[in-house]
């Protein structure tokens, strides 16, 4: 062969490997897209909240589930500017860092963020109770969902946690589910 089969052939696979990361990407959005599209056909009613009508520009979303002692985790963590999905799982080898998780960036519109925060207003996500326990169970893993936002010269932080020493209360527990379901949406779309 020649310089210039091989530069053919290298061409070749270079594009067929643009076309498939773009093709990898599309569809991912598309299950985003769809994750999203699903959030409105969940039945809950609709709670008073103090969340802004609007969603604030400063919003940071954040959700972290972790299996306790055992090395399982996923995190999601979301800005306008920022959209990441972090994981851990047994057997995973380390990275360069000798970190043993991945961080994968995801592509989340603004319309989208914006349908997570609306979901989540609509769930009163910042009037889910929870209640601190005598008994603390040292390895029951952690759920937990936090948003954070400015308020004029305040800095809004409501964060819920449902794990060893603190759980949501029955009550709440409608909405807790709803708000989750959001963030495992997009676990499973990411996770794959």
């Amino acid at each position: 062969m020649n310089k210039i089969q091989y530069i053919l052939i290298g061409i070749g696979i270079i594009i067929s490997i643009m076309f498939i990361t773009s093709q990898t990407t599309w569809y991912k959005n598309s299950k985003v897209s769809s994750v999203i599209s699903k959030l409105s056909e969940i039945k809950i009613a609709e709670f008073n909240t103090e969340l802004p009508e609007e969603m604030p520009k400063d919003i940071v979303m954040h959700y972290t589930y972790s299996e306790g002692m055992l090395p399982h985790s996923d995190e999601i963590h979301i800005t306008l500017d920022s959209q990441t999905y972090t994981y851990t799982r047994e057997g995973m080898d380390f990275n360069e860092e000798g970190i043993r998780e991945r961080v994968i960036n995801m592509n989340v519109t603004p319309e989208e963020i914006e349908t997570i925060y609306l979901q989540l207003k609509r769930y009163g996500f910042d009037k889910i109770e929870t209640e601190k326990e005598d008994d603390i169970t040292y390895d029951s893993g952690t759920l937990r969902i936090y948003m954070s936002y400015k308020s004029g010269d305040d800095e809004v932080f409501i964060d819920v946690h449902d794990s060893g020493s603190e759980h949501v209360k029955e009550d709440s527990r409608g909405q807790w589910q709803a708000s989750l379901q959001i963030f495992r949406g997009l676990v499973e779309v990411y996770g794959k």
